[in-house]
């Protein structure tokens, strides 16, 4: 009897091992489920990264396009103001010009009127 009882007993043991390795088995796939689905989720999370960015590359050639477009505007405007007191300042120099030529013209009939009264001839001297 003492055989069929450490036999038996040793049954058990195999079969409650045997019960715990299918328990195992089960606990395992049930989280290789779970991790399949947390992949998958985050292959969606992903994709949805991706997509985001492509997007947001989308926006920001846009935006530096219109970046670009302002920092060339800027330079124009600069260009311009520059042109704008070139242009200025030269107005100003020949308007004095212009003021000095008129004065010298006057000047120099003044000289031929006083010669041609001094001397009666209306040409002035060589210089």
């Amino acid at each position: 009897m003492a055989f069929w009882r450490k036999t038996v007993k040793e049954f058990g043991k195999e079969v409650a091992a045997h019960a715990g390795a299918v328990d195992d088995i089960a606990n395992l796939q049930q989280m290789q489920k779970e991790l399949a689905d947390a992949m998958a989720r985050l292959n969606d999370r992903l994709r949805g990264i991706e997509t985001e960015m492509k997007v947001l590359r989308a926006e920001i050639k846009a935006e530096s396009q219109v970046l670009k477009a302002e920092i060339k505007l800027d330079a124009m405007d600069k260009a311009q103001q520059v042109v704008n007191s070139v242009q200025g300042a030269l107005y100003d120099k020949t308007s004095d010009l212009s003021v000095r030529v008129s004065h010298l013209e006057r000047d120099r009939s003044h000289i031929i009127a006083l010669q041609k009264s001094a001397t009666g001839r209306s040409e002035l001297p060589p210089a």
